[in-house]
């Protein structure tokens, strides 16, 4: 298999670039860089030494190389150099930062337009769109716009949610990235990005643009099955105000814990710390991919294709594709054997695939092993989906969550911080939670958990109560036994009910939560709380036995 890598110092097939301001805006002379593929990488000390900084300097002892902040700043700015790309009408970036402490780093791009229609020459820049300020400690947000000309769209070009989108059907030849790096003091940690991400399409006739695989193809020929470990998890069983729409978040948490288990997260933990308040989602394309950076992993969106998944599977590295379909064949979706319902747009992870007897390597007869999150229960979150089938669910886009590795760039990192606290009782079933010594005000967790920085989830697990995804009862009809399944903490039994605030106190009562729990009387297992924040925290306590 040829091997193709599509990070940009890879991909220079033109004469140096004399400086980034200043070339690539039309006329004779093009200095833009020249690259191939759908995916481009800027990933090595090469590639951001091709750009210029402001306040800001290229580190090459971490990982391939990444950009800080300059001692002393609090704002700094990469600038890429110009590059001359296949002609696309839609982009989406992602990117791998570690943002420990209070920072951000925000993401913008331009494009280059030849034209607009078949009857109006454009021949220049647009302005800069941005994915928004993001980080776990910041109010993260994207900024849609159809209009085009807010935020600096000229009109040209517009965010849709997090698409960078070119009007007309010509699409844009050329484009430049700009990251701002922030922190809110020159005494905090500086954020270090590491690489940035941006995956093209173009959907017009004759201008297909081809997915390419940038990572070092499977050595050998492809297995004729793969089992990967994974975890299980069913989003529905979650908070009830969330569990609806968190499936994106609840992917890359398989990803991530099929990875390093000791991880553990937790669906919400990820979904609040993903969740997009700029446009009201927790299924921004950029955000969720970004999130495996943050744990130090690469991990990016892709436009893909089945070799690209069948590639990865085999390296070992599970993989989240979005979809629609339904179990219902009158249903207007994509028809899927074995799904648990009917959706217009869901993420699941993939785990595994194998051929049926005697027919490997036809496509005809090829199945994949799923970790649906859109399941009656963890138990029953483990799917088998015949590719013939899932081939249509996965639609003409081919939307894919890529971790390319079963080790991070980075170790030691983490993007939501769990903090060990004590909950001390201050009156009659009233408890207030300590965090370092100090009381935490938990009036914010009694408001809407969405609506500002600081709110989030109280759960809580009653020590034994959990489900087994290896050994408990399966749902023959829509799920399969998978002996590779993973178990984690958010296996445990959760709930979110039987408890109250009284101001900034939590207020409960410990026997009518084991009364709930089915606890024989006499016995005191453990009650665990979690107050899960949207800000990058999540404080973990026991509640003392009454």
């Amino acid at each position: 298999m040829k091997k193709l890598t599509l990070s940009i110092t890879a991909l220079l097939l033109a004469v140096m670039l004399c400086a980034c301001g200043g070339a690539g805006t039309g006329g004779d002379k093009d200095n833009a860089l020249k690259l191939e593929g759908n995916l481009v990488k800027l990933t090595s000390t090469e590639d951001f030494n091709k750009g210029t900084l402001e306040s800001a300097l290229v580190d090459e002892t971490v990982g391939n190389g990444a950009v800080k902040l300059a001692d002393g700043a609090t704002e700094g700015v990469f600038l890429s150099a110009e590059y001359n790309i296949t002609d696309f009408e839609e982009m989406v970036a992602s990117w791998n930062a570690t943002l420990e402490g209070n920072c951000s780093v925000e993401i913008q791009a331009r494009a280059y337009i030849v034209a607009h229609n078949d009857f109006e020459e454009r021949g220049d820049w647009s302005g800069w769109l941005t994915w928004g300020e993001y980080g776990p400690t910041v109010k993260r947000g994207g900024l849609s716009n159809n209009d085009g000309d807010i935020h600096g769209g000229n009109g040209w070009v517009f965010m849709n949610q997090d698409i960078f989108s070119v009007r007309g059907v010509h699409g844009a030849t050329k484009v430049q990235f700009k990251a701002i790096l922030r922190r809110e003091s020159a005494s905090n940690a500086s954020p270090v990005l590491r690489q940035i991400n941006a995956t093209i399409r173009n959907s017009n006739s004759g201008r297909e643009i081809e997915a390419t695989y940038a990572e070092t193809p499977f050595d050998g020929t492809l297995p004729n099955s793969v089992y990967n470990v994974a975890p299980a998890y069913a989003q529905g069983i979650r908070h009830p105000d969330i569990g609806g729409s968190i499936c994106s978040p609840t992917t890359m948490s398989m990803l991530l814990n099929s990875r390093n288990p000791q991880l553990d997260l937790l669906p919400e933990e990820a979904a609040l710390n993903i969740y997009d308040f700029g446009n009201g989602i927790f299924g921004n394309w950029a955000y969720a991919a970004s999130f495996g950076g943050l744990y130090g992993y690469e991990s990016y969106f892709q436009y893909g294709s089945l070799d690209i998944l069948m590639q990865e599977l085999a390296k070992g590295n599970t993989v989240g594709l979005s979809v629609k379909y339904s179990n219902d064949k009158s249903s207007s979706y994509p028809y899927l054997e074995g799904s648990y319902g009917s959706t217009g747009g869901h993420l699941i992870s993939i785990i595994g695939y194998e051929y049926e007897a005697g027919h490997e390597g036809d496509l005809k007869h090829l199945y994949f092993i799923s970790g649906d999150s859109y399941s009656f229960s963890d138990a029953t979150s483990f799917h088998r989906y015949k590719w013939t089938q899932l081939d249509k669910a996965w639609g003409e886009k081919r939307s894919m969550y890529v971790m390319p590795s079963q080790t991070p760039e980075v170790a030691g990192i983490r993007g939501v911080q769990r903090v060990e606290a004590t909950l001390e009782l201050v009156g009659t079933d009233t408890y207030t939670l300590k965090v370092n010594g100090e009381a935490f005000d938990l009036t914010k967790f009694n408001n809407n958990m969405l609506g500002a920085s600081g709110r989030g989830v109280i759960a809580y697990t009653v020590e034994g109560k959990k489900v087994d995804v290896k050994t408990d009862l399966k749902d023959s009809s829509s799920s399969i036994n998978y002996s590779n399944a993973l178990q984690v903490t958010a296996n445990n039994i959760f709930r979110y009910d039987i408890f109250s605030l009284d101001g900034s106190n939590l207020k409960v009562n410990a026997s009518s939560l084991l009364k709930a729990a089915q606890i024989p009387e006499g016995e005191t297992p453990a009650i665990t709380f979690y107050f899960m924040a949207n800000n990058g925290v999540m404080y973990i306590a026991q509640l003392p036995n009454a």
